[in-house]
């Protein structure tokens, strides 16, 4: 009966574990959109949602630093995640290329804020620490 007992409590200590895992990698990090650049803005126009673009590229050393530092903030997550619908895009590849050509984005990283009808409302060229995106994109 003990060993019965061991085995359940040891089953349900995995368990809980498994699905706190799942839970937290959820949330610790941006959101960011598989779906392409118009899906995306069709979800932020029926969730009253702005739009938040991470442009970068894979040789970008900033772009990298971003990710690592600035991204995986939990303020700026849960700023990014509650208050945008967000995508990352190379602006080298696929529609990263007409995405970055479109809003003129000439350095890298750049973050671009839009409305859901993909209107630009602020921009802004290079690497940001996590108190500075904070502020650029208004707590």
């Amino acid at each position: 009966m003990k060993k019965l007992v061991s085995i359940i409590l040891l089953i349900s200590a995995v368990s809980f574990a498994f699905m706190f895992s799942i839970k937290s990698k959820t949330e610790d990090s941006i959101q960011f959109s598989s779906k392409s650049f118009d899906k995306v803005l069709d979800q932020a126009s029926s969730s009253n949602k702005l739009v938040f673009i991470d442009v970068s590229t894979s040789w970008c050393g900033y772009c990298q630093k971003m990710n690592a530092d600035t991204y995986t903030d939990a303020e700026v997550i849960r700023l990014v995640n509650t208050k945008f619908i967000s995508k990352s895009i190379d602006a080298e590849k696929g529609e990263g290329i007409s995405i970055a050509s479109k809003y003129k984005v000439r350095g890298y990283p750049t973050v671009l804020i839009l409305d859901s009808k993909g209107k630009l409302l602020k921009k802004q060229v290079g690497y940001l620490k996590p108190n500075q995106l904070k502020q650029f994109i208004g707590k």
